[in-house]
């Protein structure tokens, strides 16, 4: 804001307008304005546009937003719907050229908004962020500053005189910004102070919930209970340290009494083992008496069979001899029997041989006959592979011609429809006007329907402003009504009087005219809608005859095309079949010669076959003889082995006779060598008996000792089973009673921890109150320091408008004396921002002076703003001023007077646009605009020439 800027900052250049361009924004289809220096009015009947070109500097440097314009009125309402609006202004600041290029759309869904910024044709930004950066960096102030240093609106005069104190002060601190510091911050502190009384009040209820003196007593209460349990679980201590020692001397007892037990029982088992160990020697002896006595009568029987023992050994050796010759003559008469059977095979294969051997060599002879034969194949099947070469090509060529054949039937097929089609087409074109006849009357159509949406826009758009302006004129009416014959006139602000009939008849008389011209155009709308969609649906109907017609002579043209083409194939198909017909006679090849051969080659494939099976017999001849020698060859070896058995035979010479007595022999002595070796065998046995009676009864005798002295071993140990069990129950005891001093122990350590756990509990409420007081103590303190700073805020704001209303009177009194050539060149403006002009050494008010000198303090106090808004932006070259209707309820002499004195203020600023609807002023400006209607939607701008 405006105070913002009395930090020191960069001394900048003034700004100044060049051109202003202009492309469907708002009132503007296009529009291109010129800005010179001097004193420029902008005139134009009310509603015309006038102020929409400030609107558009405005909007050029500041865009949307920051403007305060709509988005959706900134698009002309004529403009296409996919058209955007574009502003483009050039201006100076310190010498240097700047352009602005603003362009705008908006539609139901998406909002397109683009800005750039250069400086001598080079780009210095390009997005809108980008471009409101660097036009505060080079203008050196926002858009509200800016407006409210360069801007003067149609009531800013009457304000800065208004009698009312309130209303002079208001608009000054809104002017300067003061007004939007003091409210906002005022607004933002007091919502501060308020969100922290209300934490205030939150900690307060949250430590209301809290019973300080409750929280203490308890504390106490359980650091007494905590004693108690800690001294209880003292002497539980010591009771089961007691409890354990005697528990010990009970564990002592029991575990020498258990080693005894131990003992005692080792004793006993190894006692029960000797008894059972003494028994069984006692049966083991019974059992070994029995036996020896059994035993003692096979040593006589033993004696008698001793002598019969060497003759059956001689048996034995004679036979052994006898069974090896029997082996080895049986081994032999096998071998004699397998060589016999051996010569018999290779006889009958000798025989085989030589009978395969005959019937090869009448193969032999066969093949000898059938070679003429053979030779005549060979030479036919030379012939066949030749004559397949040349088929291959015959057949390519063949179909090369078929193809040929039926490419060029289907061209005279496709030749002949194209004659139907094409003469079908012919008759249909005939059927339609001429093409440049169709689009005469279409273009004629198109132009009657673009008249007819014309005229129904014109017609809509006049309807629409006759709406606006009756509006405007039964608001007027209702004004002057209620005001009555002594109200001032809402648009020269001058009283009504004796004009107040005649004021009230004509806007009467204006409202009923334009509701007559209104229904006229509302007719007419609905007339004109209807013959331009009559228009719509002639132009329809003759563009759909005309595509029709267009596309049967676009399809004409191509038939015709086409069967030129197709002639032109039906000739290269021609000359290609004749081509292949001359290299099919060259190629000299037919198949009924070729067919001739294969008869032949059939004819001799019998003989053929005979031929390579004789030979395939025929290469078996050598293996047959070679298979016949080597069978000659085995057939002798065997014959020799055969003699060769025959004497080994006679040299074994083996008697069945005697073999046969020596075995019946053997037979007849092996019962009783059986019977002698069973008897040697029960001597033997009552030997080992007799030792091991022995053995036994040495056995016996220890284990009866050993069974003495462990009954005298129990006797010394004298265990009592009793003893151990009234040990194990006192232990028992013992610990039942430890146990149970534990868990007591335990319960009231749990006590102890369960206080603990509550004690800490309490602390922490504790300690969250005090942390709660604390924490109000430190908000209530930012609330009073919020509460100082609003009121120090108020106190600067009272101390701001005094030095601005300081600084102000001394740039009032300058402009002052400029305008009023040094009459008046001393002002007070007093805490209200009341008006004290001195003259002749007095303080006057306002309204002492003329209403011309009226108007030049006016001008002189809104000039003195602008050119300290602009110093106080370090602004401090010459710039731009707007006017906005100044000369609303002043006559000549006082528009000659204000005008006169704005020409004094050139210097300062070299452009100032007066905005005015007052048609007599045209002359009095060095340069005018004229803004006209030329629509209810539509506005144009032109200069003016003096």
């Amino acid at each position: 804001m405006s105070c913002a800027g009395w930090s020191s900052a960069t001394r900048r250049s003034g700004m100044l307008l060049t051109k202003l361009a202009l492309k469907n924004f708002k009132r503007f289809d296009t529009a291109e304005i010129v800005f010179r220096d001097g004193v420029t009015g902008i005139v134009g009947n009310n509603g015309a546009g006038k102020s929409t070109i400030v609107e558009a500097v405005l909007f050029a440097l500041y865009g949307v937003k920051s403007s305060g314009l709509s988005g959706e009125y900134i698009v002309s309402s004529l403009a296409p719907s996919r058209e955007k609006c574009e502003v483009r202004l050039d201006f100076q600041v310190g010498g240097e050229e700047y352009t602005i290029l603003r362009t705008f759309r908006r539609t139901a869904s998406s909002t397109q908004h683009d800005a750039q910024i250069f400086l001598r044709g080079e780009l210095l930004a390009d997005s809108v962020s980008a471009v409101e950066g660097e036009v505060a960096r080079v203008i050196g102030m926002g858009a509200a500053d800016f407006k409210s240093t360069i801007y003067a609106g149609q009531k800013d005069l009457l304000s800065l005189l208004d009698e009312t104190p309130g209303g002079r002060k208001n608009w000054f601190m809104r002017v300067l910004g003061i007004d939007y510091l003091k409210k906002e911050s005022d607004a933002l502190l007091k919502e501060e102070i308020d969100a922290r009384e209300q934490e205030l009040r939150s900690i307060r209820g949250k430590i209301d919930e809290y019973d300080r003196y409750a929280l203490l007593q308890r504390i106490r209460e359980i650091e007494d209970e905590t004693a108690a349990l800690n001294a209880e679980a003292r002497e539980l201590g010591a009771r089961i340290d007691g409890a354990k020692q005697e528990c010990a001397a009970a564990e002592e007892t029991l575990t020498r009494l258990t080693g005894k037990k131990e003992q005692y029982i080792v004793l006993r088992e190894q006692e029960q083992a000797h008894l059972n160990n003494l028994a069984r020697l006692e049966r083991e002896l019974a059992q070994l008496q029995h036996k020896h006595s059994a035993l003692q009568g096979y040593r006589e029987e033993f004696e008698r069979l001793a002598g019969a023992e060497e003759e059956y050994a001689r048996l034995v050796t004679l036979l052994e001899e006898l069974s090896e010759k029997k082996e080895q003559y049986e081994r032999c008469i096998v071998e004699q029997q397998r060589v016999a059977d051996l010569i018999a095979g290779h006889e009958a294969q000798i025989n085989q041989f030589r009978e395969r051997i005959a019937r090869l060599e009448e193969d032999a002879r066969a093949i000898r006959d059938l070679e003429p034969s053979v030779r005549n194949l060979e030479a036919l099947r030379h012939q066949v592979a030749g004559l397949d070469a040349q088929e291959s090509r015959y057949r390519e060529l063949w179909k090369v011609q078929a193809d040929i054949e039926a490419r060029y039937q289907g061209i005279e097929e496709r030749v002949h429809a194209l004659r139907a089609q094409t003469a079908d087409l012919e008759e249909q074109i005939g059927r339609h006007p001429d093409v440049a006849e169709l689009e005469g009357r279409i273009e004629a159509r198109a132009g009657e329907s673009e008249r007819l949406l014309r005229e129904e826009s014109e017609k809509r758009a006049a309807h629409q402003n006759c709406g606006v302006q009756k509006e405007e004129l039964e608001a007027q009416l209702r004004e002057i009504r209620e005001a009555g014959e002594q109200g001032i006139c809402p648009t020269c602000n001058r009283p009504l009087g004796d004009h107040y009939p005649a004021l009230v008849g004509e806007l009467e008389e204006k409202i009923r005219a334009l509701g007559w011209v209104q229904e006229s155009a509302a007719e007419d709308i609905v007339t004109l809608h209807r013959q331009r969609e009559e228009a719509l649906a002639d132009h329809a109907s003759l563009i759909a005859e005309h595509r029709q017609l267009a596309e049967y002579h676009s399809r004409l043209a191509a038939f015709r095309e086409e069967r030129i083409s197709l002639m032109r194939q039906a000739e290269e198909a021609l000359h290609a079949k004749a081509a292949v017909d001359a290299q099919i006679h060259e190629l000299g090849y037919h198949p009924d010669h070729k067919r001739d051969i294969e008869a032949q080659i059939r004819s001799l494939e019998g003989q053929w076959q005979t031929y390579l099976e004789a030979k395939e017999r025929l290469k078996a001849q050598e293996e047959y003889r070679a298979s016949l020698s080597h069978a000659k060859e085995e057939r002798d070896m065997l014959a020799g082995r055969r003699e060769e058995i025959e004497n080994l035979l006679a040299e074994i010479g083996f008697d069945a006779g005697a073999y046969r007595e020596i075995k019946q022999a053997y037979q007849a002595a092996e019962p009783a060598c059986r019977r002698l070796i069973e008897v040697r065998g029960r001597v033997a046995e009552a030997g080992l008996v007799e030792d091991t009676l022995r053995a036994r009864e040495a056995e016996a005798q220890d284990a009866g000792e050993s069974l003495h002295t462990l009954k005298s071993r129990l006797k010394e140990l004298a265990f009592a089973p009793q003893e151990l069990d009234t040990a194990g129950a006192h232990l028992t005891a013992c610990r039942e009673h430890v146990d149970q001093c534990v868990n007591t122990l335990r319960e009231k350590e749990r006590d102890v921890k369960d206080r603990v756990k509550e004690l800490q509990q309490l602390a922490q409420q504790c300690e969250r109150i005090d942390e709660l007081e604390r924490l109000m103590a430190a908000i209530d303190e930012e609330a009073a320091h919020l509460r100082l700073t609003r009121r120090l805020i108020g106190e600067y704001i009272t101390h701001l408008l005094h030095v601005v209303r300081n600084q102000i009177e001394g740039e009032v009194g300058r402009v002052l004396g400029q305008i009023t050539d040094g009459r008046y060149e001393h002002v007070l403006i007093d805490d209200n921002f009341g008006v004290l002009v001195n003259d002749m050494g007095e303080n006057y008010p306002v309204n002492r002076f003329s209403g011309g000198e009226q108007d030049d303090i006016a001008i002189a106090m809104r000039i003195a703003l602008s050119r300290y808004l602009a110093g106080m932006h370090q602004i401090h070259d010459s710039t731009f001023l707007i006017f906005d209707e100044i000369f609303g309820s002043q006559d000549e002499e006082r528009r000659t007077n204000l005008l006169q004195a704005l020409r004094t203020q050139e210097t300062h600023f070299p452009q100032i646009f007066l905005i005015s609807h007052i048609p007599d002023i045209q002359g009095e400006f060095a340069n005018t605009l004229l803004v006209e209607m030329v629509t209810d939607n539509a506005s144009t701008v032109r200069e003016m020439s003096q």
